[in-house]
């Protein structure tokens, strides 16, 4: 593949985030590195691996394009498909399942996941399978999709044959993996005095994927969740309060072991970029995000304590698509650069658990 580094250097300006500060953090200008090539490249997701290295699924010249690489940024292997395009993996015993949409010749792309050595090679390959949200401890895995207009939650075995399906009458969302079952999250939007505002619902259903019922969160609308280590997850989205302004406020909830769910930061905020939500190695979480042309990296204790915020310009357009923490306990980062008169390339930067940017 032909590569093309840009290198930008600028002055640093260091600049913490003050809490309920509503001008927001001070920007700070670092290098950036951008991977791309002359063609057309966009980044849809990135997935850890079992083996220190990581891959990176997204689209060239309107194919499908996967890269493996090392955490020094090393090229293993690529891969081009003519028709399928992925959008997502998870990391399996010496490999990943990766979740995709096959285009044929006629008719709509069909959903497919499609199971992969570390090595590149394919081990299976499963049509109308949608995407996978899970791999259980088992090596089972965890699918949420749609057939039609109803939601469908399957179990299938390690090898992706279903196991069982269950259908929900709810919009898209999230699913959360709890210590007694599954959580099916969803959104509504809501008339309120000043606005309407997104209230945040999920079903809660047992391990066989019987509903349990219906609850809701305090107009907190979802966005990525992390897990603890002692049974509880954290939720981060966005929310905007019923008030005559408009400002966004990013929302941290933390669910705990028993399933009690409380709002532990509550943080105004004038970014919108889609919310990525990883716990690093220490046992802290972070917070990654676009934040106009550049990353804003959060910083919260195990407990959901807001620890501090990091910005960084690049200078060009980012759309951040997913982030991993490796092995190393490197926070790796990818996205889509959009720059020269929109021309895209996929891009990738390594960040310490501190948020501190490493390359």
């Amino acid at each position: 593949m032909k590569r093309t580094i840009l290198i930008l250097t600028s002055l640093f300006i260091s600049c913490e985030y003050i809490p309920n500060d509503d001008k927001g953090p001070a920007l700070s200008i670092v290098p950036t590195i951008l991977f791309g090539s002359s063609s057309d490249e966009i980044s849809y997701g990135i997935e850890a691996g079992d083996d220190g290295n990581y891959i990176v699924l997204g689209e060239k010249d309107n194919k499908g394009y996967w890269l493996k690489l090392t955490p020094n940024g090393e090229t293993v292997w690529t891969k081009t498909l003519d028709s399928i395009v992925a959008f997502s993996a998870k990391k399996i015993s010496g490999g990943y399942v990766i979740s995709a949409y096959t285009n044929g010749s006629s008719g709509p792309p069909r959903p497919t996941v499609i199971a992969i050595g570390n090595a590149g090679n394919e081990l299976w390959r499963r049509e109308g399978l949608s995407t996978i949200v899970e791999v259980l401890s088992d090596g089972s895995l965890i699918s949420d999709g749609f057939i039609g207009r109803q939601r469908v939650l399957t179990k299938t075995d390690a090898m992706g044959f279903p196991l069982w399906q269950r259908f929900f009458q709810i919009p898209g969302g999230i699913t959360m993996v709890r210590p007694d079952g599954f959580w099916l999250f969803y959104e509504q939007l809501k008339p309120g005095r000043f606005h309407e505002f997104s209230q945040t619902y999920y079903v809660k259903t047992d391990f066989n994927g019987d509903s349990l019922g219906v609850f809701s969160l305090d107009s907190t609308a979802y966005g990525s969740l992390a897990e603890g280590d002692h049974g509880e997850n954290f939720l981060a989205g966005y929310n905007y309060p019923d008030l005559p302004s408009y400002q966004l406020n990013l929302v941290l909830n933390k669910i705990d072991s028993l399933g009690e769910v409380r709002v532990v930061q509550r943080i105004p905020t004038f970014s919108t970029g889609e919310l990525f939500i990883k716990q690093v190695n220490d046992g802290s979480f972070c917070i990654i995000s676009k934040w106009y042309d550049g990353i804003i990296f959060l910083k919260f204790s195990a407990d959901g304590t807001w620890l501090g915020t990091k910005v960084y310009d690049s200078g060009f357009n980012l759309n951040v698509t997913g982030i991993v923490v490796l092995l190393s306990g490197e926070v790796a980062v990818t996205g889509t650069a959009i720059y020269n008169r929109n021309e895209r390339d996929i891009f990738i930067m390594l960040f310490d658990s501190d948020g501190i940017f490493i390359r």
